[in-house]
């Protein structure tokens, strides 16, 4: 199944997420964020999947690294979360979490 989310209009990725996600599903994402916040919202859940495949865009564009996901550790709408959480203790479980069931790829995108 594929369904198209914009956190908007179009439906909040974590809203279907949570419905949607079974035991050893296989997950595909196309992404510009991906955050520690995120995955600790959604953790009960993602914990359940066989794999997940990550398309994520590469820093290659405005010169930064090759492989670099931008506001990882959480953008201004994350700020709320920053005092609810042990960021060092999460962020171990996120990176063993992608270690184990992650395949993450980034692309390239054209300069506007």
């Amino acid at each position: 199944m594929t369904v198209l989310l914009d956190n908007k209009g179009k439906g909040k990725v974590g809203d279907a997420l949570v419905k949607s996600i079974q035991t050893d599903a296989r997950l595909a994402i196309a992404s510009s964020l991906f955050s520690i916040y995120g995955y600790s919202a959604l953790k009960t859940r993602l914990t359940r999947i066989s794999t997940l495949r990550l398309l994520i865009p590469s820093g290659n564009a405005d010169g930064g690294s090759p492989f670099r996901i931008e506001d990882l550790a959480g953008a201004i709408a994350d700020r709320r979360f920053r005092n609810t959480l042990n960021l060092t203790q999460i962020a171990r479980e996120c990176a063993d979490w992608i270690e184990k069931k992650a395949e993450i790829r980034a692309v390239s995108l054209p300069v506007s």
